[in-house]
């Protein structure tokens, strides 16, 4: 391929191009993490960060510090999550969960690079053809996985730490070698799934016909499920071999829109239809022996394709709802559409039809980025807020916290509050911050609508946050203030505006996630007395105030 007949453009315009259509995605997934990160623990990272952290910090003995690395939380062992911890930890002197998440989100540009590498293609170009990979990689369908530290540093990292170990494995040096056997250790103990790569680490090494390797491997394998499994629990009400069989049909269905739950988009009959497909294409890989001619991306498939299996063994009891409704299970199902188009690309390589899969992969991929963006930015956006709002609720009467059981969450993160393991961000306390002035009452031309979903006081300050806007009129760029009014004053507030996607959702209106609004004030700036709530909202020319039947004494 050449310019020199005209036709095809010069190489460095091509470079060019591929450069920019390959930051498309990974920039706008930065973007997303930059605006939305909050530190603020979430759900798992109560257990597997903060409690820990209670325990670990007051361990006086290395090897009980060590065993808490190690101890397991729910099926997984979070080894490597709980190491990174204690090194952000001692290096910021508190738990900053808006660092892990940016550390955990690293790993897909890790992941990207080294399936660039894994890639093998003939001629030029080659940035130009992966660019497909990054459009499904670097997208918001597992929203929920981009804030949360506990499944960012397991889910990212295994897949990284199992693509590592089958790179290392076929470089066949003793050097790869030793590297390949202490990453397969670190996979085991960052996720659960993480030991499956001993498997398929061994179907590798003994396809090569060392058997040197071959026993080295299998003797580590078995230390380290050994250690591994020494003390291991299984949790109430997880799913067994035996129940998997009597429910055959359930674990089947589950298992197929496991796989093609990205593909799908969450949809039950989609789902189940590309999961189909993606099984009957890899049966077709291992009939034309692909695994001779890529072995690092056929073996990387089959380990995704077991964790499923894995998956399914032991959850498919909680239905295939369950499946379609974990976003942070979608990275798996993206897993396999990039796999795929890797492998297909490869293998019509040879045929000579490879222009027309790098083109139909980047028209597919491309339009999964942008439905994808469309889809699931606003879960992103409310997962934050959540965040922040549960926060400051938090700070002024301990409820509010992303965690199923809200009185455990609270006793967790005020023990890691007293004890300095962790500190509220300045930042959003300023941020939110809302100092009273006198209010002029004015004429008011609209009505107006709107809800505060929580009033949270402690003897120090007050925290509002909820929706509110004009009834015909615009709701982009509106001031809401907190009314206070009592029989000798009247005080306003001004608010902090806050995204509301949720909002928008119910009401099926865009311009209602612009409705959001939160405040903390301090006590002490107000006078002396009784008050009524009220709240007061305006946009340019129109206005409307209301109070709600809410009261509150300030006293000195």
């Amino acid at each position: 391929m050449s310019s020199s007949n005209g036709f095809l453009p010069p190489k460095k315009i091509v470079l060019l191009f591929s450069c920019l259509l390959c930051l498309i995605a990974p920039l706008y997934y930065a973007y997303l993490i930059t605006v939305n990160t909050v530190n603020a623990p979430r759900w798992d990272d109560y257990d597997s960060i903060v409690n820990f952290f209670n325990l670990f910090m007051t361990s006086d003995s290395i090897a009980h510090k060590v065993s808490l690395i190690l101890h397991q939380h729910n099926e997984h062992r979070l080894g490597f999550a709980r190491l990174i911890s204690v090194i952000v930890f001692y290096l910021k002197g508190s738990l900053d969960f808006t660092l892990l998440c940016y550390i955990g989100n690293a790993a897909l540009v890790f992941i990207a690079f080294f399936l660039f590498r894994a890639f093998k293609i003939v001629g030029r170009y080659k940035l130009l053809l992966f660019s497909p990979v990054l459009f499904f990689l670097f997208q918001p369908q597992y929203f929920d996985t981009l804030l949360w530290p506990t499944v960012l540093l397991s889910n990212f990292y295994v897949f990284l730490f199992a693509l590592l170990v089958l790179i290392l494995l076929c470089r066949k040096n003793p050097f790869s070698f030793f590297i390949a056997c202490i990453l397969a250790g670190v996979a085991t103990y960052t996720q659960g799934n993480g030991f499956l790569v001993l498997a398929v680490g061994l179907i590798v090494v003994l396809m090569q016909g060392d058997r040197k390797k071959s026993v080295i491997w299998l003797s580590l394998s078995v230390l380290i499920l050994v250690s591994y499994f020494s003390g291991y629990k299984q949790l109430p009400g997880q799913t067994n071999v035996f129940h998997v069989f009597m429910n055959l049909r359930n674990t089947v269905l589950y298992g197929f829109c496991f796989i093609g739950s990205a593909a799908g988009f969450f949809a039950y009959y989609p789902s189940f239809a590309f999961g189909i497909l993606i099984v009957l294409y890899f049966l077709f890989l291992t009939i034309i022996k692909y695994f001779k001619n890529n072995p690092v991306i056929y073996f990387l498939f089959l380990f995704i394709l077991l964790t499923v299996g894995l998956n399914t063994v032991f959850r498919s009891g909680r239905g295939v709802e369950y499946v379609l409704a974990q976003p942070r299970y979608k990275f798996i199902g993206v897993s396999f559409l990039i796999l795929t188009y890797l492998s297909l690309y490869e293998i019509m390589q040879k045929k000579k039809k490879e222009k027309y899969v790098a083109l139909v992969g980047l028209l597919v991929a491309s339009g999964f980025f942008f439905a994808s963006s469309y889809n699931y930015t606003p879960d992103v956006i409310r997962n934050s807020e959540t965040l922040r709002r549960g926060l400051l609720s938090w700070y002024v009467d301990g409820t509010g916290l992303f965690y199923p059981y809200p009185v455990k969450a609270n006793l967790i993160l005020n023990k890691a509050s007293n004890n300095e393991l962790y500190r509220i961000p300045e930042k959003l306390l300023q941020e939110f911050s809302g100092e009273p002035h006198i209010f002029d009452e004015k004429d008011f031309n609209k009505k107006l609508r709107f809800s505060i979903a929580k009033f949270a006081e402690n003897a120090d300050y007050i925290y509002i946050d909820g929706w509110a806007h004009l009834i015909n009129a615009g709701i982009r760029n509106q001031e809401i203030l907190i009314i206070f009014k009592s029989s000798d004053h009247i005080f306003a507030v001004p608010t902090h505006s806050i995204k509301r996607p949720d909002v928008a959702a119910i009401f099926k209106s865009a311009e209602l996630s612009h409705s959001g609004f939160g405040v903390l004030i301090k006590k002490s700036l107000l006078q002396p007395g009784r008050y009524q709530i009220g709240l007061y909202v305006e946009h340019l020319e129109d206005s409307a105030i209301s109070f709600t039947e809410r009261y509150i004494e300030i006293e000195r």
